[in-house]
């Protein structure tokens, strides 16, 4: 594969342009000092044919070419791949500021609305609405409090469906703040219990029912951790007990003697006894 690399990189060095002098490249330079990621994305087919708004294929892995790119070739790769990574970054960076900004304005429209649906004048209209008095109708003064208590009714009666979206809203503003600050409520491990546990006590918040659950799950990881280093602890005094009980091995040959000779004159002796 190497050879044939090789090759074919010679051959496309003999039909392919001149390399570039050093004037041309001091020039080039000049004009590009850092080819960034944009100006790629700005090339066309009139820049380069292989840049024709199709997707080439065919061609050999990039990684085989790699190893045998120039290393300046190979440098102005990492510097996009550096440009790239950058971008990104710096993208999710503002999609983060746009989101927050979103949701202060979010709160702020909310708030605006629970001053208006749910403040000192919305109050003042219930009070006057919910006011059971018998005005006297043919007295100025009763029949302008009757117009007023009849006002108020009706626009109670508008504002309560509004009222009830603002609190709908509001619960799910609560909640998307809440998911963020606690992404975790989302896994498999938490969503679950969250939804049952406040199925069965439905006097508990979210809030109160993922902190329950988060109790336990942390209670229970805990006490599976202490098990595992309990079990190795005693797989550990095992191994231990085995190698301090092992049956000892009589020693034999040699090890019974100060050396090999010894060793010899000891076996001679005995078989000269069963002759």
């Amino acid at each position: 594969m190497e050879k044939e690399l090789e090759t074919a990189v010679v051959e496309d060095s003999n039909t392919s342009e001149p390399a570039p002098t050093e004037d041309v490249v001091d020039s080039a330079e000049v004009d590009h000092e850092n080819l960034s990621l944009d100006d790629i994305m700005g090339l066309t087919a009139e820049d380069y044919p292989e840049f024709a708004d199709v997707n080439h294929s065919g061609m050999r892995p990039l990684h085989t070419w790699m190893p045998h790119l120039p290393e300046d070739v190979r440098k102005h790769i990492a510097n996009l791949r550096r440009s790239h990574t950058i971008k990104m970054q710096d993208n999710a960076r503002r999609s983060k500021e746009l989101d927050e900004k979103l949701a202060q304005i979010k709160e702020q429209m909310a708030l605006e609305k629970e001053t208006i649906y749910n403040g000192e004048f919305a109050k003042k209209i219930s009070e006057t609405a919910s006011d059971e008095t018998q005005y006297d109708v043919y007295d100025p003064d009763g029949m302008e409090k009757e117009i007023d208590r009849r006002v108020a009714k009706q626009m109670e009666a508008m504002m309560k469906p509004v009222r009830e979206r603002l609190a709908v809203e509001q619960q799910k503003m609560k909640w998307e703040k809440f998911k963020a600050e606690h992404p975790d409520i989302t896994s498999p491990e938490m969503r679950l219990p969250v939804a049952t546990l406040m199925r069965q006590r439905t006097d508990l918040s979210i809030q109160d029912a993922y902190k329950i659950v988060k109790s336990d799950v942390l209670e229970k990881k805990m006490k599976e951790e202490r098990e595992h280093a309990s079990s190795r602890r005693q797989q550990q005094r095992q191994g231990l007990s085995k190698i301090s009980s092992g049956a000892s091995r009589t020693p034999t040959g040699a090890q019974q003697h100060g050396s090999m000779w010894e060793a010899y004159l000891a076996a001679k002796a005995e078989h000269n006894k069963t002759k």
